[in-house]
């Protein structure tokens, strides 16, 4: 595989309570990781995962203490271990290995010269300066000719040494006269003084005249210095500063990432909106940053393609049955989009892969507010009262996602009054406050429709903030200046609370056909920087001799939209791409996260074979996932006892991208003599097992790779 630049060793705090840790630089072999806790090498007491990944993770047994020391180092034995044969093998992956491993130990040296003594840059060898870059010099031999370094120690020797050759009294120097560079009379104690600086000479005045005149050019540079601390903040040397408060308001107890979005980011005409979607490929890169496995809130409505007809869901199928209205302009809704009912029995199914351990219904209280039943594949679960003194848009309601059996999870939500129920989303977690991006995007929506009070609770649970509205409220606000004043307010109580909370704030400006000096996107800057955050202006991107395109171009020409207002496919890419580059993120390719960093998507198994599987917990569900050029296959299954022909899955998730050229037939576990029970043969009609008369169980569990095409 490739080797991406980047560190080679990480350094964390210790906190008492994380076990978990991210090891952001490829490791080829566990062994080639040194881990040290307070400056002690250990060797034992921690697993790591993810090995031959750009990423892996090292678990801890027992979580290092509060303010421990974690330091974690690349260390490649110097040796080669393959010996190629004339005429023998020449396997990529061998040849790969032997390539990484050498790129690895480069990478290694680098680490190493850069935290050597240095010349400068532009020094010339034998005429120069070493840079020790601020750090101290240990273990330096006494010096013996006259151009060697001095030891502190030497120095100390040195002065004793001068101090006890001087006869008489010492610093008795009362009498001893001296002139100023004025050239009036003093004796020699009084240049330590409180005037002591004008009485020493410094070219054609006094060493006072010259640091007044460094006070008053400290002064005159002032702005100079704000400009680049904005710049240092903001700028590429800024992306490392994102991502730092990000984990820092993480750390503080704001887990959750949020993009506010429009029907770009809600993800119309993605087709596959699950993959191809900006948000949910930004999504996988912040995973992948953070080490985390959640998938967060996503809009309950699908988007309908009006130029195929196609319904672009996102990783659930769901159905708004009747009675149910949607009000989406509710400026206190975090999502922008309630399904409201007075109606008794009134129900929305959501059906969705069992892919995560944990879902959460979002619900509003209300003075007078009805009450409904949660129930999981059928099954009641439990019963939520939504009435409350006073109004709160978007409580959670947890639970254990729960498998079918066959691979997905049906959610009901059933009222059970006949007063109102207002539902305001879904999310799924690996863990209920897992760091995640949580996605509040709704088609059509307008920042004009965002409360005080929505701004402040998405704020004070944000380590990082995505403003992607806009281009709806030029439409609306284009000639009216009252909206465009409340579009403004909305403006100021980001920056207000964004700097108050301490989030970093990206603004992408998907604000098509006018200029940078339009005044909406004026605010979108605005907001970027009055909270230091990173503006990404997509218009511009298009523009040609500072000339504003037309649909015809980007749609025609540049192939990356699908409609005057809407990208594809091509243009959400650029989009997620563009926007992980801009903040750091050490992956920011489509192609890599999704070939590498996918979740594990459910098979959805024939229910008419009579096999299900044998767990209903998320991890243990038979699933598949892409990874690398290869697909890996997890099976575990129950229903096969005796010998028996099942076509356990007809077909393959299209939202999983499985892509094969050559069938697999792979063994079943064998009994425990080493006998065969049968077979298992992944192929383009899905997955099927065959077991023999031998067979002794009906539970077979596999873990197998297929070679992708």
């Amino acid at each position: 595989m490739a080797v991406p630049e980047g560190p080679t060793d990480k350094r964390y705090t210790g906190n008492g309570v994380t076990k978990i840790f991210t090891i952001p630089f490829l490791l080829l072999a566990a062994t080639d990781l040194d881990v040290y806790i307070d400056g002690i090498e250990i060797s034992s007491g921690f697993a790591i995962t993810n090995v031959g990944n750009p990423t892996s993770t090292i678990t801890f047994t027992v979580a290092p203490v509060d303010q421990a020391d974690i330091y974690l180092q690349l260390n490649v034995p110097f040796e080669r271990l393959n010996d190629y044969q004339e005429n023998g093998d020449f396997l990529s992956s061998t040849v790969n290995r032997d390539f990484d491993r050498i790129w690895q130990a480069l990478k290694q040296l680098f680490r190493w010269s850069t935290r050597s003594l240095r010349l400068g840059n532009f020094d010339v060898d034998g005429a120069g300066w070493y840079r020790a870059k601020g750090n101290g010099i240990r273990d330096l031999k006494d010096p013996v000719d006259p151009q060697d370094a001095v030891t502190r120690k030497w120095s100390l020797v040195f002065l004793g040494d001068l101090i006890s050759a001087i006869q008489g009294p010492i610093n008795n120097a009362l009498n001893i006269f001296y002139r100023a560079p004025d050239l009036t009379a003093h004796v020699v104690q009084d240049l330590s003084g409180a005037d002591g600086a004008s009485l020493i000479g410094d070219g054609t005045g006094s060493v006072k005249d010259t640091t007044n005149a460094l006070v008053w050019r400290d002064v005159e540079l002032q702005d100079d210095i704000d400009v680049a601390k904005l710049l240092a903040d903001t700028g590429n040397f800024g992306k490392n500063i994102m991502l730092a408060k990000a984990r820092a308001r993480i750390d503080a107890g704001a887990p959750f990432m949020h993009v506010l979005g429009d029907s770009i980011s809600h993800g119309a005409f993605a087709d596959d909106w699950y993959r191809n979607g900006w948000v949910n490929l930004f999504k996988r890169m912040l995973n992948v940053e953070l080490g985390t496995y959640s998938y967060g809130v996503t809009p309950l409505l699908p988007f309908t393609n009006p130029v195929t007809g196609a319904s672009n869901a996102d990783i659930h199928d769901v159905l708004i049955g009747a009675y149910w209205f949607l009000y989406d302009a509710l400026t206190d809704v975090p999502t922008g989009a309630s399904y409201v009912t007075a109606t008794a029995s009134a129900q929305i199914d959501i059906t969705v892969p069992t892919f995560q351990d944990v879902a959460v219904i979002y619900y509003a209280q209300n003075p007078s507010g009805g009450s409904f039943e949660v129930l999981i594949n059928g099954t009641p679960l439990t019963t939520i009262n939504t009435n409350a003194a006073t109004r709160n848009p978007f409580v959670g309601c947890g639970f254990v996602l729960t498998d079918n059996g066959l691979g997905s999870c049906k959610i009901t939500i059933r009222t059970t009054s006949t007063a109102e129920v207002e539902i305001t989303g879904i999310g799924y977690y690996k863990t209920a406050n897992q760091a995640v991006l949580q996605n509040m995007s709704q088609s059509g929506r307008k920042l004009i429709n965002t409360s005080q009070a929505c701004v402040q609770k998405l704020m004070g649970e944000s380590a990082l903030f995505v403003m992607a509205l806009g281009v709806n409220d030029l439409y609306d606000h284009q000639n009216d200046d009252v909206k465009f004043a409340a579009f403004t307010q909305v403006i100021d109580w980001l920056i207000q609370y964004a700097n108050q909370y301490e989030v970093p704030v990206v603004v992408p400006d998907f604000v098509w056909y006018v200029g940078p000096e339009n005044r909406t996107r004026a605010q979108l800057r605005r907001l970027a920087t009055q909270t230091k955050g990173v503006y990404i202006p997509f218009p511009d991107f298009f523009m040609k001799n500072s000339v504003v395109p037309n649909s015809a171009y980007l749609i025609e020409t540049l192939n990356l939209f699908t409609n005057d207002l809407h990208p594809n496919v091509a243009g959400h890419k650029l989009i997620a791409e563009t926007i992980a580059k801009k903040i750091g993120l050490s992956i920011s390719s489509k192609k890599q996260v999704l070939d590498y960093h996918d979740w594990w998507f459910p098979l959805a198994l024939n229910p008419a074979s009579g096999v299900t599987n044998k767990s209903t917990s998320a991890p243990f569900t038979s699933a598949i996932k892409n990874q690398g050029g290869q697909t890996l296959v997890r099976l575990n299954l129950t229903g096969l006892a005796g010998a028996v022909t099942k076509g356990v899955a007809l077909g393959f998730p299209s939202r999983a991208e499985v892509q094969f050229d050559i069938p697999v037939i792979t063994q079943l576990t064998p009994t425990n003599a080493g006998v065969s029970q049968g077979v298992c043969i992944f192929n383009s009609a899905g997955v099927s097992v065959i077991t023999n008369a031998q067979n002794a169980t009906a539970d077979h569990e596999l873990f197998f790779s297929v070679p992708r095409s």
